[in-house]
Formats: structure tokens, C-alpha cells, sequence
């Protein structure tokens, strides 16, 4: 399996993804993020169906954002690639949708330890059950701190209200997206407003599906306006707006799928400051 590196040395800006062997000595703060579900693949020995779900490793915690739409899928390729479910720390779910909540139901008898945390339109039945299966669970309205360099955007507001995943890196904001109901641009904007940083990496399900031509060219050109440095759209973007992206980004499209894997040194300088506020 290939695995990319994303980073910064000795103050020359990032021209691309480089190859796992460049990876700088110190890689105390290296992670290494692995897309776990997903309705395309990059390894054809792993299972891909509708839906989405990406496990970040080498943080303070191991985090899972989103767990996929069927649990079975999600534990073949949990164990595929050898990794094990005890080692989860945190799950953030982005929205409340099957194909990335149902993953959950396997984990959960996996893992009694989890730390869950939840968009705040979550049903209040959900989240009592979840409460009686995990060590806790909360429920994410404001941007959230979940570990050094690991910050939630906060449930964004929409008729399918959601939250998305945001890493803090030397080169910038790397956005993790489940399916960005609220809209893709919004929720860029928002990463960007929260950490006053541009965005170097966005990817995940930007959900253009079913849109025309027209409509995915003035998003990318909005969303070539916020600096947005490299781009990897997947699961519900559709193949049409993945074809328009990677036309739009050239190198610096990042083609995504089931057992793609990125590294990327973490900045923790964002959830650091909000701790220190807070214990002010």
C-alpha cells in the first residue's frame, strides 16, 4: 500500500505529496490518516460500499471520523488491515446518516471505551443507547477541541446539520468532510474562519451529486478563491464533479478511495491555546 507524506522543511512551501521515505526525522507529531469505508477503492483487497469513514493514527488520540453505512464492511476491512478496534480512542461522527453511523453497532460491542461525539441534532434515543455502550459521549453544537491539533468545525446548521473534522498542520488546515450537507464552501469558510489559517488539504464527500456542470464549476471556483491548496473529493461528490476537481487541481488533486493512506505532521498549536483559555 503507498502511503503519501504531506509537509513543510526548513521553510520551502509544499509543491506536493512526497513519498513515505522523505518523511523528516522528527516524527514525534507525524499521523498518518486512513480512509476506512468508502464507495471507491485504491486497495482492491479491501471492501467498498456507499458511505464513508477515515481512522487518524499518532495524535494524542486515535480518532475515527465516521464509520461507514454497514458494520460488516467496516470490521472486514478493520481486520484486513490488521488494525485493531481497542486502539480507537474517540469516534466523531459528522452526521446522522446510516452510511455513517451504522458502523458503529460493531465497534461499539468491539470497544466499551470509546469517547463518541455526536452532531448536536443527534435523537435523544440514539444517544442514550450510545451512553450505555461507550465511556462517554457529548453531543458538538461550538467548535470542539478533540485532541491537540484535532478540532471539530462545530455542527454546522441545515435541514442535515453536521460537523466536520479539521487537523492543524505547518502548511496550513487539512478539512475531513462526511458528506458536506451545509455545502462545501460553507463549511471551508468555516475552517478557515476558526483557525485564521488557509486550507492546504480538503477532502472527503462533498455531496455533488446530481449537480450540472455549471454548478460544480462556480463551486470550485469559490472554492479555489478560499487558497484551497489540494483537493481530494470522494464518496458523494459524484464522478462527474470528481472528474471537474481533478481537471481543476491537476497534481495537486488527490485521488481517494477505500485503504488510501496520507501522513502529515501535526500542529497542535490551535486545541493548545483553546486549553490553556479554558483553564484560565
Amino acid at each position: 500500500m503507498k502511503i503519501y507524506t504531506l509537509f513543510l522543511i526548513m521553510g520551502f512551501t509544499m509543491s506536493g505529496l512526497a513519498e513515505s521515505s522523505d518523511v523528516p526525522a522528527e516524527a514525534n507529531d507525524m499521523v498518518t490518516l486512513t480512509i476506512m469505508y468508502d464507495n471507491y477503492k485504491h486497495d482492491k483487497s479491501l471492501q467498498a460500499e456507499w458511505g464513508f469513514s477515515c481512522l487518524i493514527e499518532g495524535a494524542e488520540q486515535t480518532i475515527l471520523f465516521d464509520t461507514g453505512g454497514d458494520a460488516n464492511v467496516l470490521e472486514a476491512n478493520f481486520r484486513k488491515l490488521k488494525i485493531d478496534p481497542n486502539k480507537i480512542d474517540t469516534v466523531v461522527i459528522s452526521h446522522m446518516h446510516w452510511d455513517h453511523i451504522n458502523g458503529l453497532e460493531w465497534l461499539v460491542k468491539e470497544n466499551d471505551h470509546l469517547k463518541i461525539f455526536l452532531p448536536d441534532s443527534a435523537p435523544g434515543e440514539t444517544v442514550r443507547e450510545l451512553q450505555s455502550k461507550a465511556e462517554f459521549v457529548t453531543l458538538v453544537s461550538e467548535m470542539r477541541c478533540i485532541c491537540g491539533g484535532v478540532f471539530s468545525t462545530g455542527t454546522l446548521q441545515h435541514n442535515i446539520p453536521e460537523q466536520s473534522l479539521c487537523l492543524e498542520t505547518p502548511e496550513g488546515i487539512v478539512v475531513i468532510t462526511g458528506c458536506s450537507h451545509p455545502g462545501i464552501v460553507r463549511i471551508l469558510k468555516k475552517a478557515n474562519e476558526l483557525s485564521g489559517r488557509e486550507i492546504c488539504l480538503a477532502f472527503g464527500g462533498f455531496h455533488l451529486r446530481g449537480h450540472t456542470r455549471e454548478q460544480v464549476e462556480r463551486i470550485i471556483k469559490e472554492i479555489k478563491s478560499l487558497g484551497v491548496e489540494k483537493i481530494g473529493p470522494t464518496h458523494c461528490t459524484g464522478d462527474l464533479a470528481i472528474a471537474l476537481f481533478k481537471e481543476a487541481w491537476g497534481q495537486n488533486y488527490i485521488p481517494m478511495g477505500v485503504g488510501k493512506q496520507l501522513q502529515l505532521r501535526l500542529d497542535r498549536s490551535i486545541c493548545a491555546e483553546q486549553r490553556a483559555e479554558s483553564s484560565g
